[in-house]
This record gives C-alpha cells, structure tokens and sequence, in this order.
C-alpha cells in the first residue's frame, strides 16, 4: 500500500533555510545532505509506521507521522 506523503510549508521553509546554510558551507555536503532527505522522506511512501506519530496527530482525522533525527524517533510508540 502506498500512503500519501505531504510536505508542510513551514516543513520547506525549515528544508530550504538548512540546505542555504549548508550550501554556503559545503555546497557538496549540501547536495548530499538534501539527496538523502528526500530519499528518506520517499519512504516514508511505503513504510511510515517507521516513524513516529506527530505531537499533533491528535487534531487530525487522519494518521500523521513525523520523520525526524534518530534521536525523534527513538520514542516510539
């Protein structure tokens, strides 16, 4: 089953705000750091129980996860 994965605007801000910083750094470490941020949240298509559930998961109908550092997701429920 595939699931439908959305990016919220502050979510792309936030993106785009950390790949800037990085690019004015390393702008090869850039790349890399934003190819991997986009094929994890790829996944998230198929598997994103892997991932926990939002502090506002509450509010919503539907189920809403939230793919973070390791360190997030180490709370799983």
């Amino acid at each position: 089953m595939t699931f439908q994965v959305e990016i919220t605007p502050v979510a792309e801000a936030q993106i785009e705000q950390a790949y800037c910083w990085y690019r004015e750094r390393n702008s090869e470490f850039a790349d890399r750091w934003f190819r991997g941020l986009m094929n994890a949240i790829a996944t998230l298509q198929e598997q994103p129980r892997r991932c926990v559930l939002a502090v506002e998961h509450e509010i919503f109908p539907e189920e809403v996860r939230q793919l973070g550092s390791s360190k997030t997701n180490r709370s799983r429920e």
